[in-house]
């Protein structure tokens, strides 16, 4: 006896697995989860939705993202400080800080989108 055409999604889903469904006639659409799919296998596609994989980090990478996720936490401790600069330090304090503080978020907004970018690489891509 020839099984479903959905059959292992379905058994899938009657695990408590969720299911994504796809319209047929339409290239563009993408996958959306259905809490209760028909399966109409005329007008849809299904699939088990894809688990998330691990991303899979060089020792530098890894390095180099714990390195930036330190600096960018003490990025932003001292960007919530001015108030108690202005509270403990002089006159040519307040000037050094003012000073810096441009630089620093401008460290800060290019070391985000660095570790932005390096999150990004290695997510898992699904079709």
């Amino acid at each position: 006896m020839k099984q479903h055409k959905w059959h292992k999604e379905i058994k899938a889903w009657a695990e408590g697995k969720k299911i994504e469904a796809k319209w047929l006639s339409d290239e563009n659409e993408e996958w959306q989860y259905v809490e209760t799919p028909i399966w109409d296998a005329t007008h849809w596609e299904y699939r088990i939705k894809p688990q998330p994989k691990e991303m899979k980090l060089t020792k530098k990478q890894k390095m180099n993202l714990i390195e930036g996720k330190l600096q960018l936490s003490m990025m932003q401790f001292h960007a919530s400080l001015p108030w108690i600069i202005r509270k403990l330090f002089s006159k040519q304090a307040l000037d050094w800080y003012d000073k810096g503080k441009g630089d620093a978020m401008a460290d800060y907004l290019w070391l985000k989108k660095k570790i932005t970018r390096m999150e990004k690489q290695n997510e898992p891509r699904t079709k």
